[in-house]
């Protein structure tokens, strides 16, 4: 089981994406894809948490053992898996969190880090 740590070091990278609408549906989304998942251990089918702070506006996603999952979801987190190919995974996140953080917004940062990824507002 893994253990929650705030990201702080080993930054790999910082990019931006856009906040848009989920297939002409009324919720926002977040689309991740592409190199900076697979550098940050975010290949197809590696699961993941949601780590969300209302507060600052962040969204933290954090790797996790296919192991731990239902330790996960009996503390009411719900486990995440990447999707898309083996050279190209992907992220999306959709629904009312995405609306109520970033639906007012055109982008956001993404900040890559091994094992984890934190998605914010822009600076």
């Amino acid at each position: 089981m893994s253990t929650y740590i705030t990201p702080d070091t080993n930054h790999l990278a910082e990019t931006t994406t856009k906040v848009g609408p989920n297939r002409g549906k009324s919720h926002q989304r977040v689309w991740i894809e592409g190199q900076n998942l697979i550098n940050s251990g975010f290949s197809r089918g590696r699961h993941y948490v949601r780590h969300i702070d209302a507060n600052t506006g962040t969204i933290t996603l954090e790797l996790i053992a296919t192991a731990d999952v239902g330790y996960y979801k009996a503390q009411g987190l719900r486990a995440y898996k990447v999707s898309g190919k083996d050279s190209s995974p992907i992220v999306d996140i959709v629904g009312k969190q995405i609306e109520k953080l970033y639906g007012d917004l055109d982008s956001v940062s993404v900040h890559y880090y091994a094992g984890s990824i934190e998605i914010s507002r822009n600076a």
